[in-house]
């Protein structure tokens, strides 16, 4: 999901969804991990240290 929500409102609306998975790190096996999950059909979120992530979904 990409938005244009600041970073803290996006933290705060992770308290408001249910998550199948949850990915700690958006590097490459993060990123990998991520997408293979969501093309099985998980709901899954990203949560990446570092705001401005070279991720790229």
């Amino acid at each position: 999901m990409f938005t244009n929500l600041k970073r803290n409102d996006i933290i705060s609306n992770l308290k408001n969804n249910k998550f199948d998975l949850l990915v700690i790190g958006g590097g490459i096996t993060g990123a990998e991990i991520a997408l293979d999950a969501t093309a099985g059909g998980l709901n899954t979120a990203v949560l990446e240290m570092h705001p401005k992530s070279n991720l790229h979904l």
